[in-house]
């Protein structure tokens, strides 16, 4: 799944903020779901800050593609996060490119993101509609 830098190949995934890749959706029940965005930091500690994903890493990129041990981070870091709370969650790293990471600690790769269903927007996405950010 890496080239020889440890470069993810993973269909795509790029740094463009308009994709807003990679994210991670939480399914809480058959068709109802949240969704996270992932946050890179140069230093600190990885888990949930915010509502968001944290993955500490200096440079999470090379070549426009996020680095393979970035992914195993956030996957190990799911992995964790299913485990306590016994939500399923999926780490979407492009249109066409998703780990599913289940409360038991086994993950699938797929090409079939989570899509539909009823979203439930955080505590700050709901903030961020009444002033007006992004």
């Amino acid at each position: 799944m890496a080239d020889k830098d440890g470069v993810a190949d993973l269909k795509g995934i790029t740094t463009d903020e308009k994709t807003k890749y990679p994210y991670v959706v939480v399914r809480y029940m058959a068709a109802v779901y949240s969704r996270r965005q992932v946050v890179f930091k140069p230093s600190g500690q990885a888990g949930v800050e915010n509502q968001n994903i944290v993955c500490i890493h200096p440079a999470p990129y090379a070549n426009g593609k996020l680095k393979q041990e970035c992914v195993d981070e956030l996957v190990d870091i799911l992995k964790d996060l299913t485990h306590s709370s016994g939500f399923r969650m999926c780490l979407v790293l492009a249109e066409k490119s998703c780990i599913f990471v289940e409360p038991d600690g086994q993950t699938k790769s797929s090409d079939d993101p989570p899509s539909g269903g009823v979203r439930i927007k955080s505590v700050g996405e709901e903030n961020q509609k009444k002033t007006g950010q992004n």
